[in-house]
């Protein structure tokens, strides 16, 4: 499995070095770049604390929430995190220009998303207590049978994480200059990693459908939103992000 992923890397690099690209295209701006960070620091704060609070849940869910359910495979997962990484290796090819601003630029904002995406999904764990697949099939291993971790099945973290980069860098290459056919075929090639991420986590028995589902239009929702925010559009184009206590709003002109 480890020599394939390095085969995939090796190909999707040489395939996609010299059409990618598109961070030119956005901009940071202080009062946004605080707010948004500020705001995905604090909702990973929100999940740290709710998780301090939660327990392993009393009562079985529906059958279509525990469905399908599959004994634990410590090579699907193992192959879940290699492709999750595999598909990371995309985000330097982002870059037009390799100098530090269009890297910072790509770098944080990549990092509201991840931070937004990560937050969303540790708070809702906490929130929706679920035992895993493998807790109903005596054969796994005791160590995994007597972690916390067992009953945090939805949604799926490694699925959220896959699809806010899929997510993410098919938003920044959809504005760069690459023709029509590129983005498409780059913008699926991306999905599809996520999707394979998503899959293994289900036939490993890490995750149920349901919980792989929720962890892709999380990841997705925040891998879109964070380039969206931060656009530089054109002509007149502009996009702004207002946050208070009780209100929250995206305004957008041009």
């Amino acid at each position: 499995m480890k020599k394939l992923l390095l085969i995939y890397v090796i190909i999707f690099t040489s395939l996609f070095h010299l059409f990618a690209g598109g961070s030119d295209q956005f901009q940071l701006e202080k009062k946004k770049e605080i707010i948004l960070l500020s705001s995905g620091a604090g909702i990973i704060l929100t999940g740290a604390v709710l998780k301090s609070f939660s327990s392993e849940p009393r009562l079985s869910p529906p059958s279509w929430l525990t469905y399908p359910s599959n004994p634990y495979s410590e090579n699907l997962a193992s192959a879940s995190n290699y492709l999750l990484v595999a598909g990371i290796t995309v985000m330097p090819f982002l870059i037009d220009s390799w100098n530090w601003n269009e890297a910072a630029t790509l770098g944080v904002m990549y990092v509201e998303s991840l931070s937004i995406a990560w937050g969303a999904k540790e708070s809702l764990k906490a929130v929706f207590t679920k035992n895993r697949p493998y807790t109903a099939y005596s054969d796994t291993p005791i160590d995994l049978l007597t972690s916390e971790d067992r009953y945090y099945s939805f949604p799926s973290g490694h699925t959220s994480v896959a699809f806010t980069t899929a997510g993410f860098a098919t938003s920044v290459f959809a504005v760069s200059d690459a023709s029509t056919f590129m983005k498409y075929l780059f913008g699926g090639f991306n999905f599809s990693i996520a999707t394979g991420v998503a899959a293994l986590r289900v036939t490993s028995g890490e995750h149920y459908l349901v919980d792989v589902l929720a962890g892709a239009l999380l990841g997705t929702a925040s891998g879109v939103l964070i380039p969206y925010l931060h656009y530089k559009g054109k002509n007149n184009e502009t996009t702004s992000l207002f946050i208070s206590p009780d209100t929250v709003a995206l305004n957008y002109s041009y």
